[in-house]
């Protein structure tokens, strides 16, 4: 019974090791230790801060500047330390800037460490956005990752539709399809980045679902002849089966903050 207890004492105290060395308790000592990181403001609206945080330097782009502070475990690791702090957008999928870190400070076990950052915004980045703190070592080894969380706000305008090209007719095929295209103009003073989502619906004789339209430039399939110019495009069919009549499209647009526009309608004839 006593070599039992040892055995069980013995396979749950390899357990407890093991569990550790996965970083689930223990932090990696083979690299620092990052505890803590926070920026001198948590918020700033772009429009109306005067403490100097944000500056307009273009029509939607603005450099923000911010002070990071935070603390790290040197786990022995001696200084200089270097790390990358990358901003990242509450809706971007690769970081907005890539910041470089420089610490050198005395040999301590808990370092702390400061630095002024600046990046530039733009009007459709407002929201969340991290600032994500890494340190890496002299043989390439990579830290934990810390976040400095800042909520960049600002006034928002609702996109613009303000110009529509639509068939006034189309003729009803016997056979095969009848090809047309919509195309629609958008801004928005925000910026065109803050347009999310342009499209259309028919709402009558019979309801549909929103068909998003696109900005792409990809003509052949959406029937759009530039990318990024702010007309949104869709090419639609029609075949034997569809009712003739008139038909009742409405168009609107979406901004990143979910500000939708004015609607616009259009009236077609389908003609047998």
């Amino acid at each position: 019974m006593k070599q039992l207890g040892i055995t069980l004492l013995f396979v749950l105290l390899f357990w407890s090791c093991e569990k550790d060395r996965t970083g689930t308790i223990d932090p990696d000592l083979s690299v620092p230790y990052l505890l803590s990181a926070s920026l001198n403001t948590a918020e700033v609206n772009i429009d109306t801060d005067t403490s100097g945080t944000s500056t307009k330097i273009g029509a939607d782009a603005y450099r923000i500047t911010v002070q990071i502070s935070g603390k790290f475990l040197s786990n022995g690791i001696a200084p200089p330390y270097e790390g990358t702090i990358s901003i990242v957008g509450q809706t971007s999928t690769t970081p907005l800037d890539e910041i470089s870190l420089h610490v050198n400070p005395a040999v301590s076990d808990t370092v702390s460490f400061s630095q002024n950052l600046n990046f530039v915004l733009h009007r459709s980045d407002a929201g969340f956005i991290r600032c994500v703190v890494r340190l890496q070592t002299l043989s390439g080894s990579i830290s934990n990752s810390i976040d400095a969380p800042l909520h960049v706000s600002r006034r928002n305008s609702r996109p613009q539709i303000t110009a529509v090209t639509a068939p006034d007719t189309v003729v009803r095929p016997a056979s095969g399809i009848q090809l047309f295209t919509f195309t629609v103009a958008v801004s928005d003073s925000d910026g065109y980045n803050d347009i999310k989502l342009v499209s259309f619906t028919q709402s009558s004789p019979s309801q549909s679902a929103p068909v998003p339209m696109f900005d792409d430039g990809n003509q052949q399939v959406d029937g759009d002849a530039v990318a990024g110019d702010g007309i949104f495009s869709r090419t639609v069919f029609i075949d034997s089966s569809n009712t003739p009549g008139q038909h009742v499209i409405f168009f609107l647009a979406t901004d990143q903050t979910g500000a939708v526009s004015d609607s616009i309608y259009h009236t077609f004839t389908i003609v047998p």
